[in-house]
């Protein structure tokens, strides 16, 4: 006869096993509550790839998308949950950088500004957060800068087409 709890062994230990790398790999059933990584780009063993969060700032980014909240708002909510996941590991590791893009009023003019609009933008394009110092000599990278993009993204005032949704009249009141 042979033994039959020998395979029904192996398998057990290959569940456990398993289910050890899985808790590993997932960060366990606790919360990390480790500090915010910031590792500078000397400190890296390789170049911090260029992540760029382009958002559309039209005026159709005020159409509702979810009870209450505009599509702009959920866009921001998602900007933030990327740059706050994981302790801030993403802005961390990259380099961020923040462009808002939505309507060019006169393609065939430079510098075209959108009528009404005090945000910025120019030509239907805004680099609100860059990746490097435009000013400084050697253009140094600027690193972990999740916050800037998330002050950023905060300053940046509503979009309003003169209409508040559905009620036929300007924005609300603040």
């Amino acid at each position: 006869m042979t033994k039959t709890a020998r395979p029904w062994k192996r398998i057990g230990l290959q569940l456990g096993m398993l289910a050890g790398v899985g808790l590993a790999l997932v960060g366990g059933v606790e919360p990390s509550f480790a500090a915010p990584v910031c590792v500078e780009e000397g400190q890296c063993t390789f170049h911090k790839p260029l992540f760029l969060i382009a958002l559309d700032y039209s005026t159709k980014m005020n159409a509702a998308f979810d009870g209450d909240s505009t599509r702009w708002e959920r866009a921001v909510e998602a900007v933030a949950s990327i740059v706050e996941a994981d302790n801030g590991y993403l802005q961390g590791n990259v380099l961020l950088a923040l462009l808002r893009f939505g309507h060019d009023p006169d393609v065939d003019q430079p510098g075209t500004p959108i009528a009404g609009d005090a945000s910025g933008l120019v030509d239907g394009q805004k680099l609100d957060v860059s990746w490097y110092d435009e000013l400084a000599p050697n253009k140094d990278y600027f690193h972990c800068n999740g916050q800037a993009v998330m002050s950023a993204l905060t300053a940046t005032p509503r979009r309003w087409t003169g209409r508040r949704r559905g009620s036929g009249r300007g924005p609300p009141g603040r």
